[in-house]
C-alpha cells in the first residue's frame, strides 16, 4: 500500500508543478473571456463574476477552483474536453489572481 502511495504521489506531484499560470491566462482569454472578465482591464460580462471574484470566493479550496473549471455553469459551454493539463494551468491562474 505505502508503494502505491508513494508512486501516486511522484506520479502525480510533476504535473501540479508543471502547472503554467500564462498558459492558464491564455486558455481563459481564448475561451473563457467573452463572458467573464478573466484579467484586470479585460473584457466581459457584468452579469457573470470576474476571475479575480471567483479566485477570492475560493480561497484555499481547490476543488473549488477545480470545480469551477470542469463544471459548466448556465450558458457557458461544456469543457469536458480540458486536457488535465489545462484544467491545472487554469487552477495555477486562478491561485495567482489571489496573490
Amino acid at each position: 500500500m505505502r508503494v502505491l502511495l508513494a508512486l501516486l504521489v511522484v506520479t502525480l506531484a510533476p504535473a501540479a508543478l508543471a502547472a503554467d499560470p500564462d498558459a492558464g491566462l491564455e486558455l481563459a482569454r481564448k475561451a473563457c473571456a467573452f463572458c467573464h472578465v478573466v484579467e484586470d482591464g479585460g473584457r466581459g460580462s457584468d452579469a457573470v463574476p470576474t476571475f479575480r471574484s471567483i479566485a477570492r470566493e475560493a480561497g484555499d479550496d481547490i476543488g473549488a477552483l477545480r470545480s469551477f473549471t470542469v463544471s459548466p455553469h448556465p450558458q457557458m459551454p461544456q469543457f469536458a474536453d480540458l486536457s488535465e493539463q489545462q484544467i491545472e494551468n487554469l487552477i495555477a491562474y486562478l491561485k495567482r489572481l489571489q496573490e
